[in-house]
């Protein structure tokens, strides 16, 4: 336990250090240019983050005697957190989906969005990996990674809901569908995380058109069995499988090479009655 606190007050003093620094740097016209400036501004807002991040449960777990207690309370609180983080960001898609805007400018938001989630989930590795190692090997390392994976967590889920509120596009609306509304889901593509807006309504052309492939241009084999219809389309890039279930909805896999070893993999879910 003294570990964990050691490397709590160390990753303390570690923000408090870049961000002075950062700073030192954006005040001096010599070191500063515009490139610089806008990222050590990025860095300075991910420094930000101060040890609790606001959350009481971290702060309850933290304070618990035995290592083993303070640890399965730090890995279901990450579970927890990692799950209300998806379905912030899910609602904030939708309510991005349901925006009164221009559809050029509600495309490109959530573009962007949908690269912010995928860039959020590295950035948020690499830096829990980073305060992982200062446990130099110490039994807190894990304790660490847990710790530093929630504050990130919550801060973005509490930006997020910010923003979204801010621009006045919280619209719950969308929650009213009969359930076959177009919403987030998280694929993988090359084994990372792979977020995508997707639509039970869809058919496959739909499908095989959001990943840039025109069916069109596809040799088509039909499989059948007595639980799905699973279509193959072979292109030029590689060869696209939609599955399809009246359970399950579909499962949707684009391989450049084997079949076996898919590129691109994601879950579309059925229609969910109300």
């Amino acid at each position: 336990m003294n570990d964990l606190i050691s490397i709590i007050n160390l990753r303390s003093r570690y923000i408090q250090t870049i961000s002075t620094l950062l700073f030192t740097v954006i005040d001096s016209p010599i070191l500063m240019t515009q490139h610089l400036k806008i990222l050590s501004c990025a860095f300075i807002c991910l420094a930000s983050i101060t040890l609790h991040a606001e959350n009481l449960e971290l702060t309850e777990c933290e304070k618990l005697y035995g290592h083993a207690e303070s640890r399965s309370c730090l890995e279901k609180l990450e579970s927890k957190i990692d799950d209300q983080l998806q379905e912030t960001e899910k609602h904030a898609v939708g309510s991005l989906l349901a925006w009164d805007e221009e559809e050029n400018y509600k495309n490109l938001s959530i573009k962007a969005f949908l690269d912010s989630i995928a860039t959020f989930r590295k950035y948020q590795l690499k830096q829990c990996d980073f305060f992982w190692s200062l446990a130099a090997g110490g039994n807190g390392a894990g304790d660490m990674r847990l710790s530093c994976q929630i504050e990130l967590a919550d801060q973005r889920i509490r930006q997020i809901a910010e923003y979204v509120s801010r621009k006045g596009i919280d619209d719950s609306s969308h929650l009213a569908d009969n359930g076959c509304a177009s919403r987030l889901v998280y694929g993988k593509r090359k084994g990372e995380l792979y977020p995508i807006v997707v639509s039970p309504r869809w058919d496959d052309r739909d499908i095989l058109s959001t990943l840039g492939l025109n069916i069109s241009k596809s040799k088509v084999k039909l499989e059948l069995n007595p639980d799905e219809n699973s279509v193959q389309y072979k292109f030029k890039s590689g060869i696209a499988i939609i599955a399809h279930s009246e359970v399950d909805g579909m499962y949707v896999t684009f391989a450049e090479k084997s079949v076996e070893n898919p590129t691109i993999e994601f879950e579309i879910p059925p229609c969910v009655s109300q």
